[in-house]
């Protein structure tokens, strides 16, 4: 059942007042490598412009759903393509612009728009792609974002999109929520918390809110048939669906360290070349076709 217009914009508030409180972290993401999930988002980045620039006229219109401190809209504007962003955190946007301009992008190759895209309407057909990278999981209803999107694409705009994985590899297909209740339960603890949740205050109160707060704000995950069906259903056709990402890895991550986690990653990343577990990685990582 779609909700409410109201309920919509409260939930998009929440969403906007975390991006806005964790603006500059955002920023930071590609530039200072702190941990190895920085390095898969930014490769993430790098796979979206990547198809973007490969699927589209010289030139073309891209919206940049979700466009946070541009740093997908900077790669993409400097490969020639004209980019609109839109990002519901006024913080995210002045980083954005801030970027676009300190990198000497051109007035005339950007525009940034804060609020709901899938309000926003813009002139119908008037964009060649589109680009929602971690956009799709914080909207209170994904259809009315896909057809929003397609309605602003040219007939035969590419898409890029790409949302969290349901089920991962590195949380052992879902079973550390089994291992972390039975443990608390035979240490007779209340129930069941990720180890990284239960370190010492501040720290440790921190990182157990922010997740908290991520939970109610990105109510969605994907496999690849909830793509496919999502995608189906507002008027897409599939091109390329592929799982990116082998971090986080919840029951050792601990101990793992940054070499460790990515010696994993890379290894995993390598045998999705050839093993079907690239739906079991973080994220999944889609390009579609207005048809």
């Amino acid at each position: 059942m779609a909700e409410s217009p109201s309920s919509s914009k409260s939930h998009l508030d929440l969403v906007g007042n975390y991006f806005d409180q964790n603006a500059g972290e955002w920023s930071d993401l590609y530039r200072r490598v702190q941990r190895v999930n920085d390095i898969v988002l930014a490769d993430r980045k790098n796979a979206a412009v990547e198809q973007l620039a490969l699927r589209l006229p010289p030139g073309g219109r891209i919206l940049d759903a979700g466009c946070g401190a541009g740093l997908a809209a900077l790669d993409l504007a400097r490969r020639g393509f004209f980019v609109h962003g839109f990002d519901v955190a006024p913080k995210m946007l002045e980083l954005a612009r801030k970027n676009l301009t300190e990198n000497q992008i051109a007035a005339d190759r950007f525009a940034l728009s804060c609020g709901d895209v899938a309000s926003a309407t813009p002139p119908a057909s008037s964009f060649d792609g589109v680009a929602a990278l971690g956009f799709l999981q914080y909207q209170p209803d994904e259809r009315v974002a896909l057809r929003e999107f397609h309605r602003v694409l040219k007939p035969g705009g590419v898409i890029v999109i790409t949302g969290p994985t349901r089920i991962k590899l590195s949380n052992y297909l879902g079973l550390s929520r089994t291992y972390y209740a039975l443990r608390s339960k035979l240490r007779r603890k209340p129930a069941a918390r990720p180890a990284v949740a239960r370190e010492a205050a501040p720290a440790g109160a921190q990182a157990s809110s922010t997740r908290a707060v991520l939970r109610q704000i990105s109510p969605h995950a994907y496999s690849y048939g909830r793509f496919q069906e999502l995608l189906d259903s507002t008027g897409f056709r599939v091109l390329l669906r592929k799982g990116h990402g082998f971090v986080n890895f919840e029951i050792i991550g601990k101990r793992l360290g940054f070499r460790g986690e990515m010696c994993l990653h890379r290894l995993f990343s390598k045998l999705a070349k050839v093993l079907p577990i690239g739906r079991f990685a973080n994220d999944i990582i889609v390009v579609a076709e207005k048809v």
